[in-house]
């Protein structure tokens, strides 16, 4: 890719800075976003990388924010999300979680007996505050292990909430 492009001209420039919007999992699996050890513009030694975390969501009303958040026409399905919230317990329960095509999903508290389902999502609000903001997509959470899911769910997901993040950066204004 680009990155690595830039990587193998290394022997041409001393400092490469890159700006994208992190719309994959990589930035989720960094410990930190703050800089421990930054380096001195003057010494020969540079970081490898820094990450800077911009504004991030969270969904304080996990039932209406899925409710009220639009999402893409069409995607019909449902699926079982199991959310893990330790600090609103409100939102830490199962929901089921019906889309009829609408730009809306239907959302409601799941039956504690139906354990056994088709699609199932079992997330931290964190990242499926990203997924559901269309920052992160959930195959790529389900990859790195960040939510557990059905592939056939993380689909589903990644179909009611496609697009693009919203991404601002200084540059941009030019």
């Amino acid at each position: 890719g680009l990155a690595g492009h830039i990587a193998s001209l290394a022997d041409q420039v001393e400092e490469v800075q890159m700006a994208a919007p992190a719309n994959h999992a990589w930035a989720w699996l960094l410990k930190s976003a703050q800089n421990l050890h930054p380096g001195s513009e003057i010494d020969a030694f540079r970081d490898t990388g820094n990450l800077g975390m911009g504004a991030q969501l969270r969904l304080v009303d996990l039932k209406a924010a899925l409710e009220l958040l639009p999402v893409a026409t069409g995607a019909r399905g449902s699926l079982r999300l199991e959310v893990e919230d330790p600090v609103l317990p409100a939102n830490a329960r199962a929901w089921q979680v019906e889309g009829d095509g609408s730009s809306h999903l239907k959302v409601s508290p799941a039956a504690a007996t139906a354990r056994r389902v088709r699609h199932r999502v079992r997330a931290g609000v964190e990242p499926l505050a990203s997924i559901v903001s269309g920052a992160l997509p959930a195959k790529a959470a389900m990859r790195a292990g960040l939510v557990d899911a059905s592939p056939e769910a993380a689909a589903l997901l990644d179909a009611w909430y496609r697009g693009t993040p919203g991404y601002l950066f200084p540059m941009n204004a030019f």
